[in-house]
């Protein structure tokens, strides 16, 4: 399996951008010991497995997968992977995390590497919080807007970082379980929504007038977010004789809440440009894409396995056919954008036939293009008389979609 990944690898070149992410497989098994109970991104309730995945964003193709017990955090599985990296003899490798991997820690161990990074850092954090109040004005002028996308504004600055850490080992003159802090220098790449700002103001006003009306009918059952929520946004207070009770809005700690709504950071430690970060981060989000594959089409959603030895192969084969999906998926795109085109050598019953091919293939996933062409059969007779082979018949854009995607046979 290794080997496999490595010749995977050989064949990205310098500085590859790798998105690093994780999803759940589900298990009724009791023999497979790393079927565990832990966060369930299905919500089946179910113990699961994790499925580490390495996914080449700019080749749009899988890179290598690791398997992990259900009930390891994402926050904490960054240490294998970048062993993993190592192993693969990737050069100036380049990795995109979501939020969920996003800690103090991890951004400690791409630094001792030496391993450039990007990720969505928590909005939470002080200092990141400090460099959106820094951005604020900036943000606010047309020349932050995104080129590609101008619902969304960017900014970057450079903020030098001072780590801290605990020495695992005693080395030149340091002894191990030391105290010790170092400086990096980070790039923080901060972007405003406007669209995204509106909704969640209006689904925060919404949910803390239905907390206001429920508090004043006497309710007094909520959940352990709701409760936090009263606590910090109303002031209940009783008037008169009677002691009616009185819910009011504590405006100041509002407006600090949604301060920062529809603001978010991708940190780096890569010097590149905003809209460079917000495009390598988007394309990361095509990992999701393979991981519904792997569920749906590939038939991954549980394990159906007896043994753990079983699953790994299972998993396996079901990658190498991830590979193949997402290689054929490659080549439909860039069949499909030169389809209808004007050239030179082209007639216009061919321009008119690509057209209509087009058509039919945009409404289509590549699911339903399989299932269309696996009516298509051969059949080879030999007789006494001579050898003879025919296909059933197909109509003139699938003879079209065959011969541009090179199945000439």
């Amino acid at each position: 399996m290794q080997r496999y990944f490595s010749f995977r690898a050989d064949r990205l070149g310098k500085a590859p951008v790798l998105a690093f992410d994780s999803t759940t497989i589900s298990t009724y098994s009791e023999n497979q010991s790393e079927a565990r109970r832990g966060f369930n991104k299905d919500g089946d309730g179910l113990n699961t497995i994790k499925l580490l995945t390495l996914y080449s964003v700019k080749e749009r193709e899988p890179l290598a997968f690791a398997k992990q017990p259900g009930n390891v955090p994402d926050v904490i599985s960054i240490e294998n992977t970048l062993k993993q990296l190592k192993c693969l003899n990737l050069e100036r490798p380049f990795i995109v995390t979501d939020n969920g991997y996003y800690s103090e820690e991890n951004m400690i161990k791409f630094a001792l590497r030496n391993m450039k990074f990007l990720t969505l850092a928590d909005a939470n954090v002080t200092w990141v919080r400090e460099t959106v109040d820094a951005l604020r004005e900036t943000l606010a002028g047309m020349t932050s807007t995104c080129p590609f996308d101008p619902s969304f504004c960017g900014a970057t600055a450079i903020r030098t970082h001072e780590f801290g850490r605990v020495r695992q080992r005693s080395r030149n003159g340091k002894l191990g379980g030391e105290n010790e802090t170092f400086v990096r220098r980070l790039y923080v790449h901060v972007f405003y929504s406007p669209n995204s700002d509106t909704k969640k103001q209006l689904t925060f006003r919404k949910e803390l007038l239905e907390l206001e009306a429920q508090v004043e009918d006497g309710v007094e059952e909520f959940t352990k977010s709701a409760q936090q929520k009263i606590e910090q946004y109303l002031v209940c207070s009783k008037k008169g004789r009677g002691g009616q009770l009185k819910v009011g809005f504590n405006d100041k700690a509002i407006v600090e809440a949604t301060k920062y709504f529809g603001y978010f950071a991708l940190v780096s430690n890569h010097a590149m440009e905003t809209f460079t970060a917000l495009e390598d981060y988007r394309l990361r989000e095509k990992i999701e894409e393979i991981f519904a594959v792997i569920k749906g089409g590939l038939d991954g959603a549980r394990a159906s396995a007896w043994y753990p030895d079983n699953l790994r192969g299972r998993h396996f084969v079901q990658f190498i056919s991830l590979g193949y999906h997402c290689f054929l998926t490659k080549k439909i795109k860039e069949m499909r954008a030169e389809l209808g085109k004007n050239r030179s050598g082209k007639t216009k019953a061919l321009v008119n036939l690509e057209n209509k091919l087009k058509k039919w293939l945009e409404q289509r996933s590549l699911a339903q293009i399989l299932d269309w062409f696996d009516c298509i059969e051969t059949t080879h007779v030999r007789t006494v008389m001579g050898n003879y082979r025919w296909s059933k018949e197909s109509v003139a854009s699938d003879r079209l979609f065959l011969e541009y995607l090179g199945v000439t046979s």
